[in-house]
């Protein structure tokens, strides 16, 4: 494993700790063996990611630090933690963490919540990071994200993003998918489920990619 990934590591661990005094597990033999009391696991997925052919593991995970937790006037909690999403990679029956995330999936607030989260790692390795927000207020925009990660050269990079936006008012749907191999994004739009015109091709910007861990949207939208 590069220093890089173990800097990484630390630096993440340090930050968790500096928040708060609970932080998941450095190795455990299950999703929910990581987690401290508390702790809330989101989604997870066990698979094969480094191509050792032996199963590695995916989780996010909703801390519980009180100083981010809001009460409102009618009694409901509002979790305001940044979720974590953290890699192990399985030895000998056990996995052991590898890097871990607090900026690839939004804390929720006042006026947006985390509606839906999704884990997945496929057959071949790729790793899926989902999330939708959903606003109470302010937009009628519902839009849902993807993050697609493959592993190569001792890293997780950022390979593909999908972004769906909802309008709760007309129920459209309008579809971007960006692959950061092929360096094209699609764009298709959707009216009552139904597919409308053609899907729109772009070339976008060739850029290095991006190793697992920084924001994102950041490097998409840069």
């Amino acid at each position: 494993m590069k220093k890089t990934v173990i800097l990484c590591v630390m630096l993440v661990m340090a930050i968790m700790a500096n928040a708060q005094t609970k932080s998941l597990k450095q190795s455990g033999i299950s999703a929910e063996d990581m987690l401290p009391e508390g702790w809330n696991l989101l989604a997870h997925a066990e698979n094969d990611i480094n191509h050792d052919y032996i199963p590695d593991l995916v989780l996010i995970a909703l801390p519980d630090n009180p100083e981010n937790i809001q009460t409102r006037e009618d009694g409901y909690k509002i979790n305001k933690n940044e979720p974590i999403v953290a890699v192990y990679f399985g030895s000998g029956g056990v996995y052991h963490l590898q890097n871990a995330a607090i900026y690839i999936i939004e804390a929720a607030d006042e006026f947006s919540f985390l509606d839906q989260v999704t884990a997945s790692i496929s057959a071949k390795g790729v790793v899926t990071i989902g999330y939708k927000m959903f606003f109470s207020a302010g937009t009628w925009e519902a839009p849902s994200h993807k993050f697609v990660y493959r592993y190569q050269n001792d890293e997780l990079y950022l390979i593909g993003y999908d972004c769906m936006t909802m309008n709760r008012a007309t129920l459209n749907e309008e579809i971007k998918s960006y692959n950061f191999l092929t360096h094209k994004k699609q764009t298709s739009v959707i009216k009552n489920g139904v597919k409308v015109g053609k899907d729109k091709w772009e070339n976008i910007a060739k850029k290095p990619l991006m190793e697992f861990g920084p924001n994102p949207l950041d490097y998409i939208y840069e």
